[in-house]
């Protein structure tokens, strides 16, 4: 081998301080080695926010919507039938407080001494609110008349009816005279196999049953027969 030649092989793999000159292998190997690592990130698409929560609330409102319009609805045909029920109520309770009568004042009691007129309460029923059955017209005046003597009160009516009746009985239907025809309030209600609580619950139903705007003939007609046909009802108690 030539001696330039060895000389620049020398040179080649040495530094002038004698160390061995490093090789592009060693130092590519160095770096690999070496080089911190790098995290492989992931990239992920979030999805839009508040979509999914937008799409519960909006399904929320239109359940609440449709609750709301149903309950408004309920409280409307609620307070309608009250109204009705009411003004049920006092047109046949005319009978009782327009045949209410007053005298002097009583300075003790602060108030006018008063006093139905018994006769005329009795011509009103029968022949007054023809629209309604004949039961329901006595329930009428009795639900009116003052706790004061109530019974006593229903007492002489019956018994003012069942003069008028036989005075002229071809005036009244068969079921006015059958239900009018009774020395006393406690006959009535015995007639018909019935107590004075059970009188007071069955005919509240039967005023409620009128009051309905879609009015059932059907539902008064059942309601009635359970007054009027001795035994037909649930816990009958005589």
């Amino acid at each position: 081998m030539d001696v330039n030649e060895l000389d620049y092989s020398v040179n080649a793999l040495f530094n002038q301080d004698g160390t061995a000159k490093r090789s592009f292998s060693s130092s590519a190997e160095e770096m690999s080695v070496n080089r911190p690592k790098v995290r492989n990130k992931r990239r992920t698409i979030q999805k839009t926010k508040g979509v999914k929560t937008l799409a519960e609330k909006a399904i929320l409102f239109v359940a609440l919507g449709s609750l709301l319009t149903v309950g408004a609805k309920s409280i409307k045909n609620t307070q309608e039938l009250n109204a009705e029920v009411k003004r049920i109520e006092t047109e046949l309770g005319e009978s009782a407080t327009a045949n209410k009568e007053y005298g002097g004042f009583n300075e003790q009691a602060g108030e006018y001494y008063w006093w139905y007129d018994v006769g005329g309460a009795s011509k009103d029923i029968l022949d007054n609110n023809k629209n309604y059955d004949i039961d329901t017209r006595i329930y009428g005046c009795y639900n009116k008349l003052g706790d004061y003597d109530k019974i006593e009160h229903m007492d002489k009516i019956f018994q003012n009816m069942s003069t008028l009746i036989a005075n002229d009985p071809s005036k009244y239907t068969e079921d006015e005279i059958k239900a009018c025809m009774h020395n006393s309030f406690q006959d009535y209600l015995d007639s018909k196999n019935i107590t004075l609580e059970e009188y007071e619950e069955l005919m509240d139903k039967v005023i409620k049953a009128y009051a309905k705007e879609d009015k059932s003939e059907e539902e008064v007609a059942s309601l009635l027969s359970k007054l009027n046909d001795a035994g037909t009802r649930d816990g009958g108690s005589r």
